[in-house]
């Protein structure tokens, strides 16, 4: 009896502490999701802001540090939250490392992209601006076709992981 007991609290426990790393995923999913689009509409708010009001420029850069988070892990949310990226205008240095992290993860991340629909990416990306926007004044100026890739660009830039996952470059080696 004693020893039914212990596998069931044994068994108990383990299914506590994995229903404790999916929620522990699922709000570092969502910080580092936030983090990127709040970074991306300060930066779309004007080109002096820095400038302007330096307090808004002085944390970490939550674009890099957000991909990184969300790349971190190999899980299927994880896995979908970075296909789900495609959803952001990410350029120059951005747009490197982004393209470096879904090379890297290649065939594990097709499924994802696959399953991705522009339209609804675009939606998704205005709806998560225009709430960044009412949540802080320094985001009130903020330009969401700054922020959010168009639905075309969208539908290229997915074209474009489908072509680099089923013919990986060498240099995705990570």
């Amino acid at each position: 009896m004693t020893r039914v007991i212990f596998a069931l609290s044994l068994l108990l426990g383990c299914v506590l502490c994995n229903c404790e790393a999916q929620s522990r995923e699922a709000d570092d999913l969502r910080m580092a999701d936030n983090a990127i689009v709040k970074r991306l509409a300060l930066h779309g708010t004007s080109p002096y802001m820095c400038t302007e009001q330096p307090e808004a420029c002085i944390s970490a850069d939550g674009i890099e540090h957000g991909t990184a988070l969300i790349s971190a892990r190999n899980t299927p949310a994880s896995l979908r939250e970075l296909a789900r990226l495609h959803r952001f205008s990410l350029d120059g240095g951005y747009a490197e490392t982004y393209g470096q992290l879904l090379c890297e993860k290649s065939r594990s991340i097709e499924k994802y992209v696959l399953a991705l629909d522009p339209d609804d990416l675009r939606k998704q990306c205005v709806r998560e601006v225009e709430a960044a926007m009412k949540s802080s004044p320094l985001l009130k100026q903020a330009k969401v076709d700054y922020v959010c890739a168009s639905v075309k660009n969208i539908r290229s830039n997915i074209d474009e992981t489908l072509r680099m996952v089923k013919n990986p470059p060498q240099s995705c080696e990570p």
